[in-house]
């Protein structure tokens, strides 16, 4: 993944979030004093992203992460093989839940959301700055298999949840309209609608492997 690639994304991002330069400038000068944010070995900062993932009743998916103790949207370190930083999002997400990227659709061209975060020093790992980028999905699919090393429950939320707002979520209201459209357009198309959510709060179905997957090894896991 390129630097050029990182740069573009964040400034058609805030061609859309203006509101968010302050804190996204310090990461473009980063990216053109040459850091490479997808350099994970580098201990002063690196990419994360993650899949911002609604189903058809505009409910949104959250994993409980057992590192961090919190429900997050899935999501992880950006890697060097991964081409451009929407397959990033999707690989974790299949990762985590099972659900693979032929069963789920964009919402937006580009991140809905890019967060930055500084992470106090820890036993082996220096402070360091995360840069998370967040892309939007809708799915008729539900959670097949937990990353059992790392997850440890996975949940449809409604939006006004507690749980999303302190997962640190933003702009989310300004996916209404396509998460409109989308089930519009499945409705048209005769494509079912798989209920996969109930009430708030409701466990999504996902037996757990046998034998914990293989993880990155990192806990800060997008946030």
């Amino acid at each position: 993944m390129t630097t050029r690639h990182f740069e573009e994304t964040i400034l058609d991002y805030l061609d859309r979030y203006p509101s968010d330069r302050d804190k996204l400038e310090r990461v473009l000068v980063l990216l053109r004093d040459g850091i490479d944010l997808a350099d994970r070995n580098d201990p002063r900062q690196h990419a994360t992203a993650g899949a911002v993932l609604f189903n058809r009743q505009g409910r949104i998916l959250l994993v409980h992460h057992k590192g961090l103790d919190m429900w997050v949207q899935p999501g992880g370190h950006v890697e060097h093989h991964d081409r451009r930083l929407v397959d990033a999002a999707l690989r974790e997400l299949t990762e985590e839940t099972g659900i693979t990227r032929d069963q789920v659709r964009p919402l937006l061209d580009g991140p809905v959301q890019i967060d930055t975060g500084d992470f106090p020093a820890a036993p082996g790992r220096p402070a360091h700055l995360h840069v998370d980028f967040r892309y939007a999905f809708v799915t008729d699919a539900d959670v097949m298999t937990l990353q059992a090393e790392e997850i440890t429950d996975a949940r449809w939320y409604d939006l006004d949840n507690p749980e999303v707002a302190r997962s640190g979520l933003t702009h989310l209201a300004a996916l209404l309209p396509a998460l409109a459209a989308s089930a519009g357009s499945a409705a048209a198309s005769g494509n079912p609608v798989r209920s996969t959510a109930g009430r708030s709060g409701t466990r999504a179905p996902h037996p757990l492997p046998d034998t914990p997957a293989v993880v990155n090894g990192d806990e800060c896991h997008g946030q």
